[in-house]
């Protein structure tokens, strides 16, 4: 059934004034990567950045860099994750080594984690799935204790934070690296890119061997990312996002296993872009987090799903667990016939999602993951939610838990 209007599930809106004046500066000015970059270094509290096209490069990277000078080939992600994340581990030559979550907050399962560590492993990739803050330094003293390295996925976390007695220290800047990505219904939504970021000057020397030899996009590059912005802003409102979303070879929302990814410096677009959004980044996050306590506040008395473990941030979606499947899809269609874009997240762990199998040398059972994945709605918490559509999220899922209690 199409719905005739449909809040996209992530996102924020691009300004109209932002988009035109960074296709201007793409096509007249003179290149501001540097002037970004200083920018971008200040913001994320990080001595070394390295910008690149997508958060899946900017991984690849970091992982050819770290197998530098060592026989270590084996990378540990979660079990429940993008498949993205597998595919840079896969194109970057090494082996992936999945671990359960814990279902409470998405980290690693702990136990789980040490008993998978060997003398093979060179990293361990800790994943802030949703903008949730993960346990990172529980995680650097076990890797510190092994002499392996931890990289932070904050690609769902750009801009936010752990306060900390020396100051506040921004995700991704945790770990020995970090990376993010600026694509589509990220926090920083550009459409295109990503990038590497890290405090150590070892580990930056190393990544630099491999950035120098980056190509810069092609101008048609920057061409087709203007398009594609172009299109994501018209189509960022309720009113047309159906449109997008009811053509199936688009496949929005879809996840998939692909080592068919670009691997190049940003596009000039891009920096210009990211140049002038950077400066919204707070006001996005604060929007996002009202949003999210009001939902989680209104569904508190809510018996029948569980909300995992939350610090205080800006959650890029909502997720709610339910206590079966069929509820979690009743609920969802229910919310999808009401007009409001909640979705799974991905719909299988990485031991089952299409592809990855093959690449899988220590198959096992990871049931936290299986759990997760069938149980697990996301709902939009961007600025196109009103306190009205807060309201019909949480009418439609107490009614429709009512109706199968």
């Amino acid at each position: 059934m199409i719905v005739f209007s449909l809040i996209p599930p992530a996102g924020h809106t691009i300004p109209l004034i932002d988009f035109l004046s960074a296709t201007l500066n793409c096509v007249f000015s003179r290149n501001n990567e540097g002037f970004f970059l200083k920018k971008m270094k200040a913001f994320l509290g990080a001595k070394y950045c390295y910008l690149v096209s997508s958060g899946t490069a900017a991984l690849y990277i970091i992982l050819r860099s770290l197998k530098l000078d060592t026989p270590r080939n084996e990378v540990i992600i979660p079990a429940y994750t993008c498949p993205s994340v597998a595919a840079a581990i896969v194109k970057a030559g090494l082996k992936i080594r999945l671990c359960d979550v814990n279902k409470n907050n998405f980290n690693y399962d702990i136990e789980s984690l040490k008993n998978i560590i060997s003398s093979d492993t060179l990293c361990i990739v800790t994943v802030h799935l949703f903008g949730i803050y993960t346990d990172v330094q529980a995680l650097k003293d076990l890797c510190v204790q092994k002499n392996i390295y931890l990289i932070e996925d904050a690609a769902q976390g750009f801009g936010n934070y752990v306060e900390n007695p020396d100051g506040n220290k921004m995700l991704g800047t945790l770990g020995d690296v970090g990376f993010y990505s600026f694509g589509r219904g990220k926090p920083l939504n550009l459409m295109h890119g990503g990038a590497i970021v890290t405090n150590s000057e070892e580990i930056a020397n190393k990544i630099k061997r491999f950035y120098d030899q980056l190509p810069k996009p092609p101008f048609l590059t920057n061409i087709a990312v203007i398009l594609k912005t172009f299109l994501y802003r018209l189509f960022f409102h309720p009113r047309l996002y159906w449109i997008p979303n009811s053509i199936p070879f688009l496949k929005l929302g879809e996840t998939i296993f692909s080592l068919s990814f670009s691997i190049t410096r940003m596009s000039r677009f891009t920096i210009s872009l990211a140049d002038l959004m950077l400066e919204k980044i707070d006001k996005l996050k604060l929007e996002r987090e009202q949003i999210s306590q009001k939902i989680i506040t209104s569904l508190s008395m809510q018996s029948a799903i569980r909300i995992p473990h939350l610090l205080r941030c800006a959650l890029l979606r909502l997720p709610l667990i339910f206590e079966r499947p069929e509820v979690r899809d009743a609920v969802q269609s229910r919310l999808l016939s009401a007009g409001i874009g909640a979705s799974g997240l991905y719909p299988v762990p990485l031991n089952k999602q299409e592809g990855i199998p093959e690449y899988l040398e220590h198959n096992g059972l990871y049931p936290n993951a299986e759990c997760v994945s069938k149980r697990i709605l996301t709902l939009p918490t961007h600025s196109l939610i009103s306190d009205k559509d807060i309201a019909k999220m949480v009418d439609t899922i107490s009614k429709e838990i009512g109706n199968r209690s």
